[in-house]
């Protein structure tokens, strides 16, 4: 008998801005503006369909100086909480963080998954998410996280689906 796994959860990017200026030209006051943004979403458990998933990856990763780590999506290298394997058919949400505190010019991160790339200073973060069946990006492309001139600490976190047929 195998143990049965499900995977139910929600996201949400919450963005709070005030934009002030002290206005003394025209006269004595004060303008403000500024923005709330909210944006959320959930996963059921299943495979295929939208805003359905069935897999969870997350692990943080210690990348030495000038150093490279390469996530093959379907090559059986990724593994879950249970050490059990995961192989990515679609990825609906990743998101990287670089959770050095520094923003020393080394301590980045280059994240590059087929066409798209992108340099996560530290502190700094990259937020991907496509809730429909067909997900982001390609699996057949590896993702690679390549550190800067110093040695940075980055947590991965992928949902995704280890199957495209509909439920």
């Amino acid at each position: 008998m195998s143990a049965s796994k499900s995977l139910n959860g929600s996201f949400s990017y919450s963005s709070n801005y005030n934009y002030n200026r002290e206005d003394n030209v025209i006269s004595n006051e004060t303008i403000k503006g500024g923005i709330d943004y909210l944006i959320t979403g959930a996963y059921t458990n299943g495979i295929g369909a939208d805003n359905k998933a069935n897999l969870l990856f997350h692990k943080k990763y210690s990348i030495g100086i000038g150093a490279t780590e390469t996530l093959d999506l379907n090559g059986n290298t990724l593994v879950d909480i249970w050490g059990e394997t995961l192989n990515f058919a679609t990825v609906k949400s990743l998101i990287l963080h670089n959770i050095e505190l520094v923003s020393l010019t080394g301590r980045i991160i280059t994240f590059t998954w087929g066409g798209e790339s992108a340099i996560i200073a530290g502190g700094g973060h990259r937020v991907l998410t496509q809730t429909s069946a067909s997900g982001i990006g390609s699996v057949l492309n590896d993702i690679t996280l390549t550190a800067g001139s110093e040695a940075t600490d980055i947590v991965v976190i992928m949902i995704g689906n280890d199957d495209v047929a509909s439920t």
